[in-house]
């Protein structure tokens, strides 16, 4: 009889390392890796400041089968060709809403404008006299601040800015998000460039 325990102790010993053996084996080979596709991309316009051109950016980001994503931040670049003018950066015409609420200070020479894009937090709400909940659109939530990506789910956002007419310009994607109940953050990175329109006489 306690030879029949000690084998079976033995074996539930064993389905446990192997077990774990296993879960190692997944994680280093993928299993853990945090699966979401981003995509970014670009529409142009003639702005109605003379000289300067509206950009429109869109991200598209799209949650892979497994596990749920936490963002935390995302953000462009936006960079004129080495040899043109600086880019002029949002402002009261084309305006950009970082987190903070304020409009993005314009670029140095050599430096990209940084856009951050609007409706990354998730924000607070109240309950009305009627019971139902109702967005608070001017307070994002400190208890629970990260908006989520589950499985399947996918999403878009997008910003603009100015920049200089008949000027390429290449706009740069970073986003933040880690996967709940992980101790790593991930990052990923895209990128698209904006061509100068054509002139009526090129088209």
């Amino acid at each position: 009889m306690e030879h029949a325990e000690s084998i079976k102790n033995i074996a539930e010993t064993a389905a446990w390392v192997c077990a774990g053996i296993f879960f190692i084996y997944r994680a280093l080979t993928g299993y853990l890796v945090t699966n979401m596709s981003l995509s970014v991309s670009c529409t142009r316009q003639s702005s109605k400041r003379a000289g300067n051109d509206l950009v429109r950016v869109v991200v598209l980001l799209s949650k892979g089968p497994s596990g749920t994503i936490a963002l935390h931040d995302i953000q462009a670049t936006v960079r004129v060709g080495s040899q043109e003018p600086d880019l002029l950066s949002p402002s009261s015409s084309a305006t950009s809403v970082p987190h903070d609420g304020s409009v993005a200070g314009a670029g140095t020479e050599g430096k990209p404008a940084i856009l951050e894009f609007s409706s990354t937090e998730r924000l607070s709400f109240e309950s009305n006299s009627a019971g139902r909940k109702v967005i608070k659109w001017n307070k994002p939530s400190q208890a629970n601040p990260f908006m989520h990506l589950s499985p399947g789910e996918a999403t878009q956002f997008a910003t603009f800015c100015e920049v200089p007419t008949g000027r390429t310009c290449t706009i740069d994607v970073a986003v933040l998000g880690k996967v709940l109940w992980t101790p790593t953050t991930s990052q990923w990175r895209a990128s698209d460039v904006s061509m100068p329109l054509l002139a009526p006489s090129d088209a």
